[in-house]
């Protein structure tokens, strides 16, 4: 009889241990399948804020795109009868977007070299308005003031004089006043105010001739 009961308590122990992993078990895939459940919309989150910030950076690029390509494409198109304009484009390198500018000209694919288009007076109008596009981008934490030195080097005078314009109509439109140091008299006598300085034995003279 003892014999029985020994046996009855040694069941029913292992009978609770089998009921309590049981039990354990079924905490562990409840609590499995909440953390599944928690992951899932952690992940969904996540999802939607790169979707978001996708949208922000292809915002930002178009914006981007248009300060640079506009203010350059305008003066292109002024000062120059052979159809170039600036296309830019982002590619992603490394996990990241870089911005790529061509210049091109009519409707073109291929991107040629700005010092071999109409010389180096190309690439000093392009100089010019990028440093425009990118003071615009960032207007709000800079002074109106940009200072260019020789602009236009190597660009001829009859193209001087419509450049001279340009840069008028650019500081007219954004507010932004040009302070330019150039030798070229097409750039002196249309500026709203020109000084000219010499400089003897170590001291700069500085004289009003406008």
């Amino acid at each position: 009889m003892m014999g029985f009961i020994e046996r009855q308590k040694q069941l029913d122990k292992r009978i609770s241990e089998i009921v309590g992993k049981h039990l354990l078990l079924s905490d562990q895939k409840n609590n499995t399948s909440l953390q599944l459940k928690e992951d899932k919309k952690a992940l969904q989150v996540h999802l939607k804020v790169l979707e978001i910030f996708q949208e922000i950076s292809i915002l930002v690029q178009d914006n981007f795109v248009y300060h640079v390509t506009s203010t350059a494409n305008m003066a292109l198109a002024l000062m120059f009868d052979d159809g170039y304009k600036i296309r830019m484009d982002f590619e992603v390198k490394r996990s990241q977007s870089e911005a790529k500018i061509d210049l091109v000209q009519g409707d073109s694919e291929h991107g040629i070299n700005p010092v071999d288009a109409s010389g180096g007076g190309l690439v000093d109008i392009l100089s010019m308005t990028f440093r425009v596009a990118l003071w615009s981008l960032q207007k709000e934490s800079t002074r109106p003031i940009l200072v260019l030195d020789e602009p236009m080097k190597f660009v001829d005078e009859e193209r001087q004089v419509i450049g001279s314009q340009v840069i008028k109509e650019i500081s007219e439109r954004l507010g932004l006043q040009f302070i330019i140091v150039s030798h070229k008299d097409v750039l002196i006598e249309s500026a709203n105010k020109a000084f000219r300085v010499n400089k003897r034995k170590g001291v700069s003279n500085v004289k009003s001739i406008n």
